[in-house]
């Protein structure tokens, strides 16, 4: 199951889901996807969103309550890795007017 997608570029986007792994893709093409990260901490993403002004870099939030920050220049693994929450993450966004920080709900009843 596909829980996000979000665009990346006007021609690729990230997918992630039930799989354990994120993928970015290049929708011009019907190939394996471009990059896979895959959270060995995880059973499955629940949340996904991109840097507003760096694509390279990607949130995720995931059923045990982690949030990953990633870079697709290299997706063996998360840059940055946070127990935020409790239980599942529900959501996550890069702030618009303060990128460099992220706020994520999660089935906890938090905001972070």
């Amino acid at each position: 199951s596909i829980y996000k997608v979000r665009f990346a570029s006007l021609n690729s986007l990230y997918v992630c889901g039930l799989s354990r792994r994120v993928c970015m893709i290049d929708i011009r093409t019907n190939q394996k996807p471009l990059a896979t990260g895959t959270d060995p901490h995880s059973v499955h993403f629940t949340a996904l969103d991109v840097h507003p002004a760096r694509p390279h870099n990607f949130v995720t939030g995931s059923n045990n309550g982690l949030v990953n920050i990633w870079d697709n220049r290299n997706m063996a693994r998360p840059s940055c890795s946070v127990q935020v929450h409790s239980s599942a993450v529900w959501d996550v966004h890069f702030l618009p007017n303060l990128a460099t920080s992220v706020i994520s709900c999660g089935e906890d009843g938090l905001l972070y």
